[in-house]
Protein backbone atom coordinates (compact mmCIF):
# COMPACT_ATOMS: atom_id res chain seq x y z
CA UNK A 1 0.00 0.00 0.00
CA UNK A 2 1.20 3.20 -0.70
CA UNK A 3 0.37 7.11 -0.90
CA UNK A 4 -0.49 8.29 -4.49
CA UNK A 5 -0.30 11.94 -4.67
CA UNK A 6 -2.56 13.18 -7.93
CA UNK A 7 0.37 13.38 -10.91
CA UNK A 8 0.70 17.04 -11.27
CA UNK A 9 3.10 17.94 -13.58
CA UNK A 10 4.51 20.85 -15.15
CA UNK A 11 5.95 20.26 -18.24
CA UNK A 12 7.44 23.31 -20.23
CA UNK A 13 9.81 22.86 -23.81
CA UNK A 14 11.41 25.96 -24.92
CA UNK A 15 13.02 24.10 -27.99
CA UNK A 16 14.08 20.66 -29.51
CA UNK A 17 17.32 21.10 -27.56
CA UNK A 18 16.12 22.22 -23.88
CA UNK A 19 13.79 21.12 -21.76
CA UNK A 20 12.79 23.08 -18.70
CA UNK A 21 11.92 19.82 -16.83
CA UNK A 22 9.23 18.66 -15.28
CA UNK A 23 7.36 19.51 -11.60
CA UNK A 24 5.97 16.54 -10.21
CA UNK A 25 4.31 16.65 -6.63
CA UNK A 26 5.12 13.58 -5.64
CA UNK A 27 8.77 14.27 -5.50
CA UNK A 28 8.51 17.29 -3.87
CA UNK A 29 6.22 16.65 -0.87
CA UNK A 30 8.44 13.35 -0.23
CA UNK A 31 11.12 14.98 -0.03
CA UNK A 32 10.28 17.88 1.60
CA UNK A 33 8.95 15.82 4.40
CA UNK A 34 12.51 14.34 4.52
CA UNK A 35 13.97 17.42 5.00
CA UNK A 36 11.86 18.59 7.55
CA UNK A 37 12.10 15.35 9.85
CA UNK A 38 16.24 15.85 9.19
CA UNK A 39 16.14 19.39 9.89
CA UNK A 40 13.57 19.06 13.37
CA UNK A 41 15.46 15.89 14.80
CA UNK A 42 19.32 18.69 13.63
CA UNK A 43 17.96 21.31 15.41
CA UNK A 44 15.07 21.05 17.15
CA UNK A 45 15.54 18.20 19.16
CA UNK A 46 16.13 19.97 22.87
CA UNK A 47 12.75 21.99 22.29
CA UNK A 48 11.10 19.16 21.38
CA UNK A 49 12.26 15.87 22.24
CA UNK A 50 15.12 17.05 25.41
CA UNK A 51 13.07 19.32 27.36
CA UNK A 52 12.57 17.52 30.41
CA UNK A 53 16.29 16.28 30.00
CA UNK A 54 18.22 17.75 33.03
CA UNK A 55 21.53 17.19 31.01
CA UNK A 56 19.93 18.22 27.16
CA UNK A 57 23.14 20.35 25.81
CA UNK A 58 25.53 16.94 26.24
CA UNK A 59 22.75 14.81 24.82
CA UNK A 60 21.95 17.03 21.82
CA UNK A 61 25.75 16.88 21.08
CA UNK A 62 26.23 13.86 21.15
CA UNK A 63 23.07 12.51 19.38
CA UNK A 64 24.05 14.78 16.23
CA UNK A 65 27.58 13.58 16.27
CA UNK A 66 26.68 9.16 16.78
CA UNK A 67 23.81 10.08 13.99
CA UNK A 68 26.30 11.49 11.76
CA UNK A 69 28.49 9.12 12.10
CA UNK A 70 26.06 6.31 11.88
CA UNK A 71 24.85 7.68 8.49
CA UNK A 72 27.81 8.39 6.76
CA UNK A 73 29.01 4.81 7.81
CA UNK A 74 25.42 3.39 6.41
CA UNK A 75 26.06 5.54 3.01
CA UNK A 76 29.62 4.10 2.70
CA UNK A 77 28.74 0.04 3.33
CA UNK A 78 26.02 0.63 0.63
CA UNK A 79 27.77 2.56 -1.38
CA UNK A 80 31.08 0.51 -1.67
CA UNK A 81 28.69 -2.68 -2.24
CA UNK A 82 26.90 -1.13 -4.42
CA UNK A 83 25.85 -4.20 -6.37
CA UNK A 84 24.58 -6.34 -3.95
CA UNK A 85 23.32 -2.92 -1.98
CA UNK A 86 20.56 -2.68 -4.87
CA UNK A 87 19.28 -6.02 -4.28
CA UNK A 88 18.69 -5.37 -0.70
CA UNK A 89 16.88 -1.69 -1.31
CA UNK A 90 15.01 -3.90 -3.92
CA UNK A 91 13.44 -6.00 -1.36
CA UNK A 92 13.26 -3.75 1.38
CA UNK A 93 9.86 -2.23 1.33
CA UNK A 94 10.25 1.96 2.57
CA UNK A 95 8.02 1.03 5.73
CA UNK A 96 11.07 -0.63 7.03
CA UNK A 97 13.28 2.73 6.63
CA UNK A 98 10.50 4.40 8.05
CA UNK A 99 9.54 2.60 11.12
CA UNK A 100 13.28 2.50 11.88
CA UNK A 101 13.45 6.24 11.61
CA UNK A 102 10.37 7.08 13.39
CA UNK A 103 11.00 4.66 16.68
CA UNK A 104 14.54 6.47 16.64
CA UNK A 105 13.07 9.38 16.95
CA UNK A 106 10.80 8.97 19.62
CA UNK A 107 13.44 6.87 21.48
CA UNK A 108 15.03 10.52 22.17
CA UNK A 109 11.97 11.06 24.52
CA UNK A 110 14.18 9.27 27.22
CA UNK A 111 17.11 9.16 26.04
CA UNK A 112 19.67 10.83 29.12
CA UNK A 113 23.31 10.05 29.92
CA UNK A 114 22.55 8.98 33.17
CA UNK A 115 20.32 5.96 33.71
CA UNK A 116 21.00 2.43 31.68
CA UNK A 117 17.08 2.92 30.04
CA UNK A 118 18.27 6.42 29.04
CA UNK A 119 21.68 5.35 27.67
CA UNK A 120 20.18 2.74 25.43
CA UNK A 121 17.47 4.95 24.19
CA UNK A 122 20.45 7.50 23.44
CA UNK A 123 22.19 5.01 21.18
CA UNK A 124 19.40 3.15 19.72
CA UNK A 125 18.17 7.57 18.68
CA UNK A 126 21.33 8.24 17.63
CA UNK A 127 22.14 4.56 15.41
CA UNK A 128 18.70 4.74 14.61
CA UNK A 129 17.86 7.91 13.06
CA UNK A 130 21.22 7.84 10.91
CA UNK A 131 20.37 4.43 9.26
CA UNK A 132 17.07 5.22 8.99
CA UNK A 133 18.23 8.59 7.11
CA UNK A 134 20.51 7.07 5.00
CA UNK A 135 18.36 4.32 4.31
CA UNK A 136 15.36 6.76 2.90
CA UNK A 137 18.24 9.18 1.40
CA UNK A 138 19.13 5.91 -1.10
CA UNK A 139 15.42 5.58 -1.89
CA UNK A 140 15.20 9.22 -3.14
CA UNK A 141 18.66 8.92 -4.71
CA UNK A 142 17.39 5.98 -7.03
CA UNK A 143 13.88 7.80 -7.76
CA UNK A 144 16.21 11.28 -8.59
CA UNK A 145 18.34 9.30 -10.55
CA UNK A 146 15.78 8.76 -12.77
CA UNK A 147 15.26 12.64 -14.02
CA UNK A 148 16.88 15.20 -15.96
CA UNK A 149 19.00 18.26 -13.85
CA UNK A 150 16.41 20.42 -14.35
CA UNK A 151 13.32 18.32 -12.92
CA UNK A 152 15.61 17.27 -10.24
CA UNK A 153 16.67 21.00 -9.73
CA UNK A 154 12.89 22.66 -9.92
CA UNK A 155 11.98 19.37 -7.37
CA UNK A 156 14.80 19.77 -4.70
CA UNK A 157 14.53 23.44 -4.85
CA UNK A 158 10.73 23.28 -4.20
CA UNK A 159 10.79 20.31 -1.73
CA UNK A 160 13.38 22.35 0.45
CA UNK A 161 10.80 25.25 0.71
CA UNK A 162 7.85 22.98 1.75
CA UNK A 163 10.57 21.33 4.67
CA UNK A 164 11.50 24.87 5.63
CA UNK A 165 7.76 25.44 6.18
CA UNK A 166 6.83 22.82 7.72
CA UNK A 167 9.89 23.05 10.32
CA UNK A 168 8.42 26.26 11.00
CA UNK A 169 5.13 25.16 11.53
CA UNK A 170 5.80 22.01 13.63
CA UNK A 171 8.45 23.74 15.33
CA UNK A 172 6.99 27.05 16.40
CA UNK A 173 3.15 27.22 15.60
CA UNK A 174 1.70 23.74 17.38
CA UNK A 175 2.00 22.72 21.08
CA UNK A 176 5.70 20.54 21.36
CA UNK A 177 3.30 17.67 22.39
CA UNK A 178 1.66 17.66 18.69
CA UNK A 179 4.91 18.11 17.07
CA UNK A 180 6.55 15.83 18.82
CA UNK A 181 4.45 13.07 17.37
CA UNK A 182 4.34 14.67 14.15
CA UNK A 183 7.81 14.83 13.55
CA UNK A 184 8.06 11.28 14.68
CA UNK A 185 5.27 9.91 12.31
CA UNK A 186 7.12 12.21 8.82
CA UNK A 187 9.19 9.12 8.05
CA UNK A 188 6.51 6.90 7.85
CA UNK A 189 4.22 9.76 5.57
CA UNK A 190 7.43 10.06 3.37
CA UNK A 191 7.57 5.84 3.32
CA UNK A 192 4.00 5.90 2.04
CA UNK A 193 5.07 8.63 -0.64
CA UNK A 194 7.67 6.26 -1.52
CA UNK A 195 6.08 3.49 -1.91
CA UNK A 196 3.76 4.86 -4.17
CA UNK A 197 6.26 5.91 -6.55
CA UNK A 198 8.82 2.69 -6.54
CA UNK A 199 9.18 1.26 -8.95
CA UNK A 200 8.34 3.62 -11.41
CA UNK A 201 6.85 2.58 -14.41
CA UNK A 202 8.48 0.56 -17.12
CA UNK A 203 8.44 -0.05 -20.80
CA UNK A 204 7.07 -2.78 -22.19
CA UNK A 205 9.14 -2.69 -25.43
CA UNK A 206 12.80 -1.69 -24.15
CA UNK A 207 14.86 -3.74 -22.10
CA UNK A 208 16.96 -3.15 -19.32
CA UNK A 209 20.29 -2.06 -20.92
CA UNK A 210 22.28 -2.01 -17.70
CA UNK A 211 24.59 0.66 -15.80
CA UNK A 212 27.48 1.90 -17.40
CA UNK A 213 30.52 -0.13 -15.25
CA UNK A 214 33.52 2.35 -13.91
CA UNK A 215 36.23 1.63 -11.99
CA UNK A 216 34.56 1.82 -8.06
CA UNK A 217 38.07 2.72 -6.39
CA UNK A 218 38.90 5.41 -8.85
CA UNK A 219 35.23 6.68 -9.28
CA UNK A 220 34.47 6.53 -5.14
CA UNK A 221 38.26 8.37 -4.85
CA UNK A 222 37.32 11.46 -7.26
CA UNK A 223 33.50 11.95 -6.12
CA UNK A 224 34.57 10.90 -2.03
CA UNK A 225 37.44 14.06 -2.45
CA UNK A 226 35.55 16.71 -3.90
CA UNK A 227 31.90 16.15 -1.99
CA UNK A 228 34.55 15.62 1.26
CA UNK A 229 35.34 19.22 0.91
CA UNK A 230 32.29 20.56 0.02
CA UNK A 231 30.95 19.10 3.58
CA UNK A 232 33.61 21.38 4.91
CA UNK A 233 32.40 24.19 3.15
CA UNK A 234 28.79 23.30 3.99
CA UNK A 235 30.21 22.35 7.89
CA UNK A 236 31.13 25.68 8.17
CA UNK A 237 27.63 27.40 7.06
CA UNK A 238 25.67 25.25 9.55
CA UNK A 239 28.10 25.75 12.34
CA UNK A 240 28.60 29.62 12.37
CA UNK A 241 25.43 30.64 11.28
CA UNK A 242 22.61 28.35 10.58
CA UNK A 243 22.45 26.63 13.87
CA UNK A 244 21.48 29.95 15.72
CA UNK A 245 18.95 30.66 13.02
CA UNK A 246 17.08 27.53 13.03
CA UNK A 247 17.07 27.78 16.99
CA UNK A 248 15.63 30.96 17.11
CA UNK A 249 12.68 31.88 18.55
CA UNK A 250 12.40 35.21 17.45
CA UNK A 251 9.59 35.76 15.04
CA UNK A 252 11.90 37.50 13.17
CA UNK A 253 14.20 34.33 12.54
CA UNK A 254 11.14 32.39 11.40
CA UNK A 255 10.51 34.91 8.76
CA UNK A 256 14.06 34.89 7.31
CA UNK A 257 14.04 31.13 6.96
CA UNK A 258 10.54 30.94 5.46
CA UNK A 259 12.10 34.01 3.25
CA UNK A 260 15.21 32.25 2.43
CA UNK A 261 13.33 29.00 1.05
CA UNK A 262 10.89 31.59 -1.02
CA UNK A 263 13.72 33.34 -2.67
CA UNK A 264 16.49 30.53 -3.29
CA UNK A 265 13.61 28.31 -5.34
CA UNK A 266 13.04 31.21 -8.21
CA UNK A 267 16.59 31.71 -8.02
CA UNK A 268 17.43 28.58 -9.15
CA UNK A 269 14.54 27.88 -11.60
CA UNK A 270 15.66 31.19 -12.98
CA UNK A 271 19.02 29.57 -13.88
CA UNK A 272 16.99 26.28 -15.17
CA UNK A 273 15.50 29.37 -17.23
CA UNK A 274 18.46 31.50 -18.37
CA UNK A 275 21.31 29.02 -18.79
CA UNK A 276 20.02 25.49 -19.49
CA UNK A 277 21.53 24.48 -22.17
CA UNK A 278 23.16 20.93 -23.28
CA UNK A 279 26.49 20.89 -20.95
CA UNK A 280 27.06 18.46 -18.08
CA UNK A 281 27.37 20.55 -14.62
CA UNK A 282 25.91 23.88 -16.54
CA UNK A 283 23.54 24.30 -13.02
CA UNK A 284 27.09 24.52 -10.79
CA UNK A 285 29.04 27.52 -11.80
CA UNK A 286 26.75 29.93 -11.05
CA UNK A 287 25.53 28.69 -7.89
CA UNK A 288 29.03 28.01 -6.91
CA UNK A 289 29.69 32.04 -7.04
CA UNK A 290 26.44 32.75 -5.63
CA UNK A 291 27.29 30.64 -2.60
CA UNK A 292 30.92 31.46 -2.25
CA UNK A 293 29.43 35.88 -2.22
CA UNK A 294 27.08 34.09 0.91
CA UNK A 295 29.92 32.83 2.82
CA UNK A 296 32.04 36.17 2.76
CA UNK A 297 29.12 37.56 4.81
CA UNK A 298 29.51 35.20 7.19
CA UNK A 299 31.81 37.43 9.58
CA UNK A 300 28.83 39.88 9.54
CA UNK A 301 26.10 37.18 10.86
CA UNK A 302 24.79 38.11 14.21
CA UNK A 303 21.53 40.08 15.73
CA UNK A 304 23.13 43.25 15.39
CA UNK A 305 23.56 43.35 11.80
CA UNK A 306 20.71 43.91 9.40
CA UNK A 307 18.55 40.49 8.59
CA UNK A 308 19.39 40.87 5.04
CA UNK A 309 22.79 39.06 5.97
CA UNK A 310 21.05 36.68 7.37
CA UNK A 311 18.76 36.05 4.69
CA UNK A 312 21.57 35.90 1.72
CA UNK A 313 23.49 33.25 3.95
CA UNK A 314 20.08 31.34 4.23
CA UNK A 315 19.68 31.68 0.68
CA UNK A 316 22.98 30.67 -0.28
CA UNK A 317 22.81 27.46 2.41
CA UNK A 318 19.21 26.48 0.61
CA UNK A 319 21.05 26.54 -3.04
CA UNK A 320 24.25 24.54 -1.79
CA UNK A 321 21.94 22.04 0.03
CA UNK A 322 20.10 21.28 -3.81
CA UNK A 323 23.05 21.87 -5.44
CA UNK A 324 24.57 18.89 -3.57
CA UNK A 325 21.44 16.70 -4.30
CA UNK A 326 21.65 17.57 -7.93
CA UNK A 327 25.11 16.83 -8.37
CA UNK A 328 24.76 13.40 -7.58
CA UNK A 329 21.39 13.41 -9.08
CA UNK A 330 23.10 14.44 -12.87
CA UNK A 331 26.03 12.14 -12.19
CA UNK A 332 23.68 9.35 -11.79
CA UNK A 333 21.10 10.35 -14.86
CA UNK A 334 24.10 11.15 -17.44
CA UNK A 335 25.70 8.18 -17.32
CA UNK A 336 23.41 5.56 -16.34
CA UNK A 337 25.52 5.24 -13.06
CA UNK A 338 24.29 2.90 -9.92
CA UNK A 339 22.38 5.29 -7.92
CA UNK A 340 23.21 3.65 -4.74
CA UNK A 341 27.77 3.85 -5.23
CA UNK A 342 27.00 7.50 -6.20
CA UNK A 343 24.75 8.68 -3.40
CA UNK A 344 26.14 6.65 -1.41
CA UNK A 345 29.75 7.27 -1.51
CA UNK A 346 29.12 11.05 -2.06
CA UNK A 347 26.73 11.55 0.59
CA UNK A 348 28.74 9.65 3.25
CA UNK A 349 31.66 11.72 1.89
CA UNK A 350 30.01 15.31 2.41
CA UNK A 351 28.58 14.25 5.58
CA UNK A 352 31.98 13.47 7.06
CA UNK A 353 33.29 16.90 5.74
CA UNK A 354 30.12 18.29 8.05
CA UNK A 355 30.81 16.51 10.90
CA UNK A 356 34.93 17.51 11.19
CA UNK A 357 33.71 20.70 10.94
CA UNK A 358 31.02 19.77 13.75
CA UNK A 359 34.47 18.50 15.69
CA UNK A 360 36.75 20.84 15.10
CA UNK A 361 35.41 24.67 14.32
CA UNK A 362 33.92 25.20 17.72
CA UNK A 363 37.10 24.80 19.85
CA UNK A 364 38.79 26.55 17.18
CA UNK A 365 36.68 29.65 17.27
CA UNK A 366 36.42 29.76 21.12
CA UNK A 367 40.13 30.23 20.73
CA UNK A 368 40.09 32.38 18.70
CA UNK A 369 37.29 34.77 20.77
CA UNK A 370 39.42 37.51 21.53
CA UNK A 371 39.66 38.19 17.74
CA UNK A 372 35.99 36.88 17.17
CA UNK A 373 35.43 38.40 13.87
CA UNK A 374 39.44 37.17 12.42
CA UNK A 375 38.12 33.99 13.65
CA UNK A 376 34.77 33.68 11.52
CA UNK A 377 36.77 35.48 8.81
CA UNK A 378 39.02 32.72 8.35
CA UNK A 379 36.31 30.49 8.39
CA UNK A 380 34.74 31.79 5.96
CA UNK A 381 37.38 32.06 3.73
CA UNK A 382 38.24 28.52 3.93
CA UNK A 383 34.63 27.69 3.44
CA UNK A 384 35.22 30.05 0.20
CA UNK A 385 37.92 28.22 -0.76
CA UNK A 386 36.82 24.51 -0.23
CA UNK A 387 33.89 25.51 -2.60
CA UNK A 388 36.07 26.62 -4.89
CA UNK A 389 38.48 23.69 -4.84
CA UNK A 390 35.31 21.02 -4.69
CA UNK A 391 34.07 22.19 -7.48
CA UNK A 392 37.08 21.91 -9.20
CA UNK A 393 37.26 17.98 -8.45
CA UNK A 394 33.83 17.46 -9.21
CA UNK A 395 34.64 14.64 -12.06
CA UNK A 396 34.05 15.79 -15.48
CA UNK A 397 32.15 13.69 -18.31
CA UNK A 398 35.96 13.31 -19.72
CA UNK A 399 37.26 11.80 -16.43
CA UNK A 400 34.08 9.48 -16.30
CA UNK A 401 34.68 7.86 -19.53
CA UNK A 402 38.03 7.01 -18.41
CA UNK A 403 36.74 4.78 -15.62
CA UNK A 404 34.50 3.01 -17.97
CA UNK A 405 35.14 -0.35 -17.80
CA UNK A 406 34.97 -1.68 -21.33
CA UNK A 407 34.95 -5.29 -21.69
CA UNK A 408 32.83 -5.79 -24.63
CA UNK A 409 29.50 -7.30 -24.86
CA UNK A 410 28.78 -11.42 -24.70
CA UNK A 411 29.81 -13.00 -27.87
CA UNK A 412 26.82 -14.48 -30.25
CA UNK A 413 26.36 -17.63 -30.67
CA UNK A 414 27.14 -19.28 -34.21
CA UNK A 415 24.24 -20.30 -36.40
CA UNK A 416 24.90 -21.90 -39.59
CA UNK A 417 22.91 -22.72 -41.76
CA UNK A 418 19.96 -22.13 -38.78
CA UNK A 419 17.53 -19.18 -38.63
CA UNK A 420 18.13 -17.59 -35.26
CA UNK A 421 16.02 -17.13 -32.84
CA UNK A 422 13.63 -14.47 -32.16
CA UNK A 423 15.25 -14.02 -28.75
CA UNK A 424 18.40 -14.37 -29.76
CA UNK A 425 17.60 -11.38 -32.32
CA UNK A 426 16.30 -9.11 -29.63
CA UNK A 427 19.37 -9.84 -27.13
CA UNK A 428 22.02 -9.22 -29.76
CA UNK A 429 19.91 -5.58 -30.69
CA UNK A 430 19.44 -4.93 -26.93
CA UNK A 431 23.49 -5.38 -26.75
CA UNK A 432 24.77 -3.59 -29.63
CA UNK A 433 22.36 -0.51 -28.51
CA UNK A 434 24.09 -0.75 -24.67
CA UNK A 435 27.47 -0.82 -26.34
CA UNK A 436 26.86 2.20 -28.51
CA UNK A 437 25.49 3.88 -25.23
CA UNK A 438 28.35 3.01 -23.10
CA UNK A 439 30.92 4.46 -25.68
CA UNK A 440 29.40 7.75 -26.09
CA UNK A 441 28.34 8.05 -22.40
CA UNK A 442 24.10 7.98 -22.39
CA UNK A 443 21.99 8.85 -19.83
CA UNK A 444 19.60 5.97 -18.93
CA UNK A 445 16.73 7.45 -20.42
CA UNK A 446 18.68 8.31 -23.66
CA UNK A 447 19.74 4.32 -24.42
CA UNK A 448 15.82 3.55 -23.91
CA UNK A 449 15.34 6.28 -26.57
CA UNK A 450 18.27 5.19 -28.54
CA UNK A 451 16.75 1.64 -28.71
CA UNK A 452 13.12 2.57 -29.70
CA UNK A 453 14.99 5.08 -32.42
CA UNK A 454 17.01 2.44 -34.07
CA UNK A 455 14.11 0.02 -34.12
CA UNK A 456 12.70 2.63 -36.54
CA UNK A 457 10.62 4.67 -33.79
CA UNK A 458 8.92 8.24 -34.02
CA UNK A 459 8.72 10.82 -31.20
CA UNK A 460 4.94 10.18 -30.91
CA UNK A 461 5.93 6.42 -30.15
CA UNK A 462 8.54 6.97 -27.79
CA UNK A 463 6.49 9.53 -25.87
CA UNK A 464 3.65 6.92 -24.98
CA UNK A 465 6.23 4.02 -24.73
CA UNK A 466 8.14 5.99 -22.15
CA UNK A 467 5.40 7.81 -20.46
CA UNK A 468 6.73 11.08 -20.86
CA UNK A 469 5.95 14.17 -22.97
CA UNK A 470 6.75 14.51 -26.45
CA UNK A 471 8.81 17.91 -26.76
CA UNK A 472 11.23 15.68 -23.87
CA UNK A 473 11.20 12.91 -26.19
CA UNK A 474 12.59 15.26 -28.66
CA UNK A 475 15.02 16.71 -26.53
CA UNK A 476 16.44 13.56 -26.10
CA UNK A 477 16.78 12.62 -29.99
CA UNK A 478 18.29 16.09 -30.08
CA UNK A 479 20.78 14.91 -27.25
CA UNK A 480 21.18 11.32 -28.87
CA UNK A 481 22.01 12.66 -32.25
CA UNK A 482 24.70 15.63 -30.99
CA UNK A 483 26.32 12.74 -29.02
CA UNK A 484 26.55 10.38 -31.51
CA UNK A 485 27.19 13.03 -34.42
CA UNK A 486 24.54 12.11 -36.40
CA UNK A 487 22.10 13.82 -38.42
CA UNK A 488 19.32 11.60 -39.13
CA UNK A 489 18.16 8.86 -38.20
CA UNK A 490 18.78 6.80 -40.90
CA UNK A 491 22.77 7.66 -39.65
CA UNK A 492 21.67 6.36 -36.16
CA UNK A 493 20.39 3.17 -37.14
CA UNK A 494 23.26 2.39 -39.47
CA UNK A 495 25.36 3.43 -36.72
CA UNK A 496 24.33 0.44 -34.17
CA UNK A 497 23.99 -1.80 -37.17
CA UNK A 498 27.62 -1.83 -37.15
CA UNK A 499 28.27 -2.47 -34.14
CA UNK A 500 29.91 -6.02 -33.64
CA UNK A 501 28.62 -8.98 -32.07
CA UNK A 502 31.51 -8.97 -29.74
CA UNK A 503 30.63 -5.43 -28.52
CA UNK A 504 32.59 -3.19 -30.97
CA UNK A 505 31.71 -0.75 -33.19
CA UNK A 506 32.42 -2.33 -37.16
CA UNK A 507 33.54 0.43 -39.84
Amino acid sequence: MGLRIPAFKLVPDDDMSNSLGEMEAPLTMGFGLHWAWVYATMFATTRLFLASSGDASSVMSGFYLLSMAALSLTLFLFGFNYRRSHHILQRMSPFVCGTISTISTFALLAANSTTPVGITAFIVASMGTGIGSALLLLLWGEYFSRKDTPTATINSALGVVVAIFLYVVLVYYLPPTISCVLVGLLPMLEALILRGVLPARASSEVPSLGRLRVRTSSFALRIGVSTFIFGVALGVLRNISLSSTFTNTANGSQGILLAAAVFAAPILICIILVLNRYEFGFLYRPLVVLIAMSLLLIPFFGSNNPPIVSLVILVGYVCFEVMMWVVFSEISFSFRLSSILVYGVGRASLTLGTLLCALLLPPLLARASTFAAIGETGAALIAMCAMVLGYCLLPREKDIGEMVISDGAEESPTYVGKEIPPEWQKRRFALKCQTVADQYLLSKREAEVLYLLAKGRNASYIKDELFISEGTAKTHIWRIYRKLDVHTQQDLIDLVDRVTNQGKRGH
